[in-house]
């Protein structure tokens, strides 16, 4: 959690929390260069109790990520050090980091650098009012950018606190060729009911990387609130698979919310960093049919 998070938070601590009070480890925001080794704290259980994120790296490339930095808010601590390196086609159960906090928010940021020079910027955040997760990459020298990333965020309560889940897939950066097939998403039918079934149905084209372990495009609208854990900068969102498609294509159905309300819903596609279509979704109120009266 950032300092001024820190003062709020003391200002108002909820009364569900007092229960660990007593357990609270101020610690200093922690600044790693290089591949130096991260030591983990000698509490474990304060990834366990209010809030954790969880941050799992999915390298898709050929080439090893080596970490630059790493850090996590004021009064959180590291229950997993960030890997370093990463290696190509790494494993997410094993190239991980986590930290967690007994009382207040949990942010953490990892940064890896390329051999190329390319830095990729990893962060997540679980607080109590929402969570959240980014992924970029950048060339501060100037020089070309050859990866992409993208952050799938999903969210918990388990073990009495609020944990996040974010996985990072960084690939190689692919760039769109003349007569590929288009990019588009479509939601069917684009009008409906509160509670009825809609298809989400579209393509990636080329513009995204397809038919490997972890690709997937994130479909995001504030229609599919309430009916799933995942989120795209803070946008209820799902993760539609591009694991097994040849030409960058999927499908994927969503019951909505009863109570979702009545109003135009945009929804919107990404991959790779980039955006790649978006639709519209009408939500009306189901109108019942009044009963004729004869006599």
């Amino acid at each position: 959690m950032t300092a001024t998070g820190l003062a709020r938070r003391l200002v108002g601590q909820r009364p569900k929390l007092v229960r660990v009070s007593s357990t609270v480890a101020v610690l200093a925001s922690g600044l790693w260069l290089g591949t130096a080794a991260l030591s983990p704290p000698a509490a474990m259980a304060i990834c366990q109790i209010s809030t954790n994120v969880t941050g799992r790296i999915h390298n898709e490339t050929d080439t090893l990520l080596f970490l630059s930095r790493a850090s996590h808010g004021i009064t959180n601590t590291w229950c997993v050090s960030p890997p370093s390196p990463v290696s190509p086609n790494s494993d997410p159960t094993k190239d991980y980091f986590e930290a967690g906090d007994n009382v207040f928010d949990t942010e953490v940021t990892a940064v890896y650098v390329a051999p190329n020079r390319n830095i990729i910027s990893l962060s997540a955040a679980s607080q109590f009012d929402t969570y959240d997760g980014s992924c970029s990459v950048s060339a501060p020298d100037g020089t070309t950018i050859a990866y992409q990333c993208l952050a799938s965020v999903s969210h918990n309560y388990d073990e009495g606190g609020k944990n996040t889940v974010a996985d990072f897939y960084i690939t190689p950066k692919r760039t769109r060729t003349p007569g590929a097939e288009a990019q588009v998403l479509t939601i069917s039918p684009s009008k409906t009911n509160p509670g009825k079934t809609v298809t989400v149905s579209g393509s990636v084209g080329n513009g995204c990387q397809t038919g490997h372990k972890g690709d997937a495009a994130i479909v995001y609208s504030k229609a599919f609130k309430g009916v799933t854990k995942r989120s795209f900068r803070g946008v209820p969102s799902v993760s539609a698979s591009l694991s097994k498609t040849k030409n960058g294509s999927f499908s994927f159905k969503m019951k909505l919310s009863k109570k979702l309300r009545t109003g135009t819903y945009s929804v919107n596609g990404r991959c790779g960093g980039g955006k790649f279509g978006s639709a519209t979704l009408k939500v009306t109120k189901r109108v019942t049919p009044r009963p004729s009266v004869t006599g």
